[in-house]
């Protein structure tokens, strides 16, 4: 049976997982069920802290440094959820904006990240896609 090259399980099929999810994790014990089962305990714990912590152990382990920083705010269409669907009371509700693709008819966020002189990701906060350039730059700079 071939493998789907769009799966979860062929994205890390050349990965270490084990040393990435933990002991005993094997690209074959990785689907979109487990991970979809785990996102709002991710997302309870802290995303920006949990980014912060992987930077900063990857660091550590592969010897990286870098004391230069590059901040983005990027916006991004969300095409396979209604925008008109409730979230109410889940981990990353229905945000609408101004689409810089012009599909006004599909949820829209905006991610700012800021990444290190290695390309290491550090921060990373989503927004609602009406969220200003300046208030997200000043919420980043501020974190």
């Amino acid at each position: 049976m071939e493998e789907d090259a769009t799966g979860i399980r062929y994205f890390h099929s050349a990965t270490p997982t084990d040393m990435i999810f933990g002991k005993g994790v094997n690209a074959e014990s990785l689907n979109d069920n487990a991970l979809a089962r785990n996102l709002d305990s991710l997302f309870d714990s802290g995303l920006e802290e949990l980014f912060w912590k992987c930077s900063s152990a990857m660091k550590r382990k592969f010897g990286f440094d870098s004391k230069v920083r590059h901040i983005d705010a990027t916006n991004y269409s969300i095409h396979s959820v209604k925008p008109e669907d409730d979230w109410i009371g889940e981990a990353v509700p229905a945000f609408g904006g101004n689409a810089k693709n012009g599909r006004n008819d599909l949820l829209q966020y905006t991610a700012a990240t800021v990444t290190d002189g290695c390309r290491i990701l550090k921060y990373r906060r989503s927004y609602s896609g009406n969220a200003a350039d300046a208030v997200i730059n000043r919420d980043t700079l501020e974190s």
